[in-house]
Parts: structure tokens; sequence; C-alpha cells
């Protein structure tokens, strides 16, 4: 008997190194060099030439960065 998955449960997202890079606007290249050099998780293999990112992965790495804030739009000047 197969375990049938919930219909509330959402399944796991995978990104394309094209839409990685598309997301961070920068190249694929950059994006291989970050990871080659440990600053970017390391994708899923799925076979030889199947690679690809989980979404949640990527979603924190960006949260882990201290980025300031838009200011709100009621701060900008009025003219």
């Amino acid at each position: 008997m197969s375990e049938q998955l919930s219909q509330t449960e959402p399944l796991e997202q995978f990104l394309t190194a094209k839409e990685v890079a598309s997301c961070l606007k920068v190249t694929t290249r950059t994006l291989y060099r970050r990871m080659d050099s440990g600053n970017f998780p390391k994708p899923v293999k799925f076979s030889e030439n199947c690679v690809r990112w989980r979404q949640q992965d990527v979603k924190n790495w960006i949260s882990s960065f201290d980025l300031p804030s838009a200011p709100a739009v009621s701060a900008l000047p009025i003219r």
C-alpha cells in the first residue's frame, strides 16, 4: 500500500540555476562561484545533469543577511 500525499501539505519547490540566478540578479557563473566558495547552499543532485536548489534554502540564505529595510511610503517627502 503506497502512502498518499495530504491535499493540504504543499510539495517542496525546487529551482534551476537560471531561476536562482535571476532571483538574485547575478549570472549563473556567479552563482556557481558562490557555491564553490561555500557562500551559497549546495543544490540537490537528481541525476548527472540535473541539479536544483530547494526554494526554502535560497529564501533562508537571503534572510540570513541583515538588509536595511526600505523607507515607508508615508516617510517619503511629498513634493
